[in-house]
């Protein structure tokens, strides 16, 4: 009786342990899956952001503040495209708080794209520098809550790492 009962713990610890294993082994694709995917909006903001940037200088230097709305367009778009992707995908394995940041940090995003980048292109040929430096100052202010944002971000996305089981590179991509 007692070799019978061994066999049957052993039975059970090994199907328990094989499947957790299982379902760890099968959520890690999907949450690092989800994460580079949030990682990947990031890293186009980021590259929009210092495109608009230059075209900003670029404009600054030629008096030609209209050359900057389709860059500014296609920056709205594409936070408000990402936005709705995110609010409509279904949570994977605990992702509905990091996504919630990202979906918060793509609104504030999105206020400085439309208030912020879109005064930069309703200024005349006659902008004075006084004018241009004063939009750069709303920039700066506005860019510390969209730090905050982005901080949040990455306090839930390091939640999200650790529960489930993989690590984080330097840029936030999983390993």
């Amino acid at each position: 009786m007692h070799s019978t009962t061994c066999k049957c713990n052993w039975i059970i610890t090994t199907l328990a342990i094989s499947g957790f294993f299982s379902c760890t082994i099968g959520s890690k694709p999907q949450a690092v899956a989800m994460n580079n995917m949030m990682v990947q909006i990031n890293d186009s903001l980021f590259l929009m952001g210092r495109d608009f940037g230059n075209k900003v200088g670029d404009a600054v230097t030629s008096r030609n503040f209209r050359s900057l709305a389709p860059v500014r367009q296609r920056f709205e778009d594409f936070i408000d495209s990402s936005s709705a992707h995110l609010s409509a995908m279904k949570d994977v394995y605990g992702s509905g708080s990091m996504r919630k940041t990202e979906i918060d940090l793509l609104g504030m995003e999105k206020k400085m794209v439309v208030n912020d980048f879109g005064a930069f292109e309703r200024l005349s040929s006659f902008a004075t520098m006084q004018e241009i430096t004063g939009l750069f100052d709303k920039i700066k202010e506005e860019s510390k809550a969209e730090s905050d944002k982005r901080s949040n971000f990455i306090r839930e996305q390091r939640i999200y790492a650790k529960r489930n089981g993989y690590e984080l590179a330097l840029n936030g991509m999983a390993q």
